[in-house]
């Protein structure tokens, strides 16, 4: 390896020389450069279908001979030339596949250094289903302080999106987390809140939302029913009168809870009634000796 000048000069036949021409140069260099250092790829698994791949620059490179494989061997591979220390896919690779890579430099001279080590990343643009939503029920109305929101396993998910909104198109949204697990406790204030779930894998892919369901929570009782009828103290001959009170459905009330009981204070029907009317007849007579009776509406 060295460098090596030369010049030249004509002659004919009567052996006249011409002068000699300038100096011209070339050198010889059989020596490869080094082969790359510190490969830097995609995170694996990665959703990114135009990967950009770079490494740390060899100071007598030229150009970058950028190999990738499925095959961790190399044996059949693609190749690509550059200029500079990375380069990037302008057409999607193939996806759900391991792709190996390896980086040759290349000098002025045309001597190839060994391959780098080789590098690999996974590539994983599909999403996970769409999770099923189990619990509560649509239209569910809770009355606990907190409610737990449960969904199904979606396979290859490692975490999910659930958010919870005080309308059907998620623009008020009110929760918006990332749990890992199928279900999540919330503690909203009362009102009717719609929620929806959509699942994640380790790629970052993102499946579509769930269609949405309403929960309701409602902590406030009704107003206390007022009975009506017997007056309060009656005395009568039926022996399964009529009770009586007054409609609280305004407040929310859908069902009333009659508590009859006789002198001693026993339920005469247990468990009580519950009717969804404003009045109830007893199922039995009632016997004199048991009186007086009591009833409530609580």
């Amino acid at each position: 390896d060295g460098a090596y000048y030369f010049h030249v000069r004509a002659r004919d036949a009567a052996a006249n020389a011409s002068l000699y021409s300038g100096a011209f140069s070339f050198e010889v260099d059989g020596t490869a450069p080094s082969a790359p250092q510190n490969l830097v790829g995609p995170s694996s698994p990665t959703n990114n279908l135009k990967p950009t791949l770079s490494w740390e620059e060899v100071s007598d490179a030229a150009t970058y001979k950028v190999q990738r494989s499925m095959d961790p061997l190399f044996g059949i591979y693609t190749e690509s030339v550059v200029t500079s220390s990375s380069w990037r896919s302008t057409q999607n690779v193939t996806d759900n596949v391991t792709i190996y890579w390896r980086v040759i430099s290349v000098d002025k001279a045309g001597n190839d250094s060994t391959p780098s080590a080789v590098s690999s990343f996974t590539t994983d643009a599909t999403p996970p289903p769409v999770p099923v939503l189990w619990s509560p029920a649509e239209g569910a109305v809770v009355s606990a302080a907190s409610v737990t929101l449960n969904w199904q396993v979606a396979a290859g998910a490692t975490r999910y999106r659930l958010q919870a909104a005080t309308d059907s198109g998620f623009y008020s949204v009110i929760l918006d987390s990332t749990p890992t697990a199928t279900s999540q406790d919330v503690s909203p204030q009362d009102g009717t809140y719609y929620w929806h779930v959509a699942a994640i894998d380790d790629a970052g892919n993102s499946s579509a939302y769930s269609g949405y369901r309403t929960v309701i929570k409602d902590t406030t009782p009704p107003n206390v029913p007022v009975p009506q009828s017997p007056a309060n103290e009656a005395r009568f001959s039926k022996k399964r009168p009529v009770l009586q009170w007054s409609d609280e459905s305004a407040s929310g009330a859908t069902a009333y809870i009659v508590a009859l009981k006789d002198k001693d204070g026993t339920l005469v029907v247990d468990p009580p009634p519950e009717p969804t009317s404003t009045s109830y007849t007893p199922a039995v007579h009632l016997q004199d000796a048991l009186g007086p009776f009591t009833w409530v509406v609580p």
